[in-house]
């Protein structure tokens, strides 16, 4: 089934729902310091160590604001350390403050600090910001400096479907596939960007596929009832709603589903 040219609200919503890279890993770098008291440096190390555990532990577990103070300090310690300039912007995203991890980041690029991992990381804070535009210059850039990791072919993807370039945001995310077999997220964001550009039925078979794997979480089986449902499938919704789902919760859903089907504008709010 392809999606009506009339109903753009569908391709709105799902294209809402497809979601950014991960953070990715980092280098280290470091700079001389003077000379110092040999038991000074070593507890200045357990600092870090106990900082860098901290924030670890607080992204896992979601705590995002906790990270982001962990990281912050950390950086006040070394201003040119990717890892802790990536950790602070990504929590920063992570934690739905795009537009500060945005202008943290514009501060990081114009002091000169840069290579692959800070080049994509500030695409990635772009994206977040809303400048999905800005966002594919500068992911596209750290491909060119080298990254060639699958989180920033995904957000590249992502940018690409936010300026509506369905074609290239697919070969973005085909690459993150190659370099990523079988990943969930990635696989998310190709079917819905599928969705979105009219390949209902290709996007549905992804998504069935990913879904039957182990460790395959809980959103990407309601896009995927969600995408049954765009399709007039309310049997096959209603089965993969229920995984995860009170029947009350899918009842409601599916009614959600087929007001924007009705084009009821209550519904987009």
């Amino acid at each position: 089934m392809n999606l009506s040219p009339k109903s753009p609200w569908i391709a709105a919503v799902v294209a809402g729902l497809i979601v950014t890279g991960c953070g990715g890993t980092s280098e280290r770098r470091s700079e001389q310091s003077p000379a110092r008291n040999p038991s000074a440096e070593q507890t200045e190390a357990k600092v870090q160590r106990s900082l860098g555990t901290a924030a670890t532990v607080s992204e896992q577990t979601g705590d995002y604001s906790s990270a982001i103070g962990y990281y912050r300090k950390l950086y006040e310690k070394d201003q040119s350390n990717p890892e802790f300039i990536i950790g602070l912007s990504r929590n920063l995203r992570y934690g739905d403050q795009g537009a500060q991890a945005r202008l943290f980041m514009d501060l990081v690029i114009n002091q000169g600090v840069d290579g692959p991992p800070i080049r994509a990381e500030y695409g990635k804070a772009q994206l977040a910001d809303g400048l999905p535009d800005k966002g594919v210059e500068n992911l596209a850039r750290a491909i060119q400096m080298g990254d060639d990791g699958w989180p920033t072919y995904s957000a590249l993807g992502t940018a690409y479907d936010r300026l509506e370039n369905y074609a290239e945001a697919q070969k973005a995310y085909q690459r993150a596939i190659a370099l990523s077999p079988e990943n969930p997220i990635i696989l998310n964001n190709l079917a819905l960007s599928l969705a979105v550009s009219g390949e209902l039925d290709r996007a549905i078979e992804i998504l069935e596929r990913a879904a039957v794997r182990p460790g395959t979480n809980p959103t990407l089986r309601q896009n995927l009832a969600m995408l049954h449902s765009l399709n007039g499938d309310k049997k096959a919704a209603r089965a993969m709603g229920r995984m995860d789902l009170s029947e009350k919760d899918v009842a409601k859903n599916l009614e959600h589903y087929q007001q924007f089907l009705n084009g009821n504008p209550a519904s987009r709010r």
